[in-house]
């Protein structure tokens, strides 16, 4: 529909910055961690065009990028923990018994396992809608969980 007389065209939305977040749908391709690094890769490319767009754009792109990190150290640390602890209750080629009092240890170790990757994994689903709405509307999405890395 062209433009009515008298008027020119519409202007373009200007960016907010709801891409960032949505990028997290990446996620969802079922390659764990060649889908978080591709996110990571994408996320780090498009930060420069954030920056000089500046405005609600570059503080969702920080924001989106802090807890994609912050999630990816809660889950390295989780897993080098858990298995860090059962190569050293096992190291000699021992079996953990089911009455040795250092069984609970491992059993600990992954469930902070299961929590960090799996509660990460819903809490990022959870800031990926509240960022995406967020930013749709103008608004600036900052999880207040996420280490500032940047």
């Amino acid at each position: 529909m062209p433009p009515r007389p008298g008027h020119g065209a519409p202007f373009p939305r200007p960016d907010t910055g709801a891409k960032y977040w949505l990028m997290y749908l990446i996620l969802c391709v079922p390659v764990p961690v060649l889908s978080w690094a591709a996110v990571v890769i994408v996320e780090f490319s498009l930060r420069g065009s954030a920056r000089r767009i500046g405005g609600p754009a570059e503080a969702n792109s920080r924001h989106a990028l802090n807890w994609l990190l912050t999630w990816g150290l809660i889950c390295v640390v989780t897993i080098a923990l858990h298995f860090g602890l059962l190569f050293a209750l096992t190291g000699d080629g021992g079996v953990i018994r089911a009455e040795d009092p250092l069984v609970w240890v491992p059993i600990t170790s992954g469930i902070l396992l299961g929590v960090g990757v799996i509660g990460g994994g819903i809490t990022t689903l959870v800031f990926m809608i509240l960022g995406a709405v967020r930013a749709a509307s103008g608004r600036v999405f900052h999880p207040r969980i996420a280490i500032p890395f940047l």
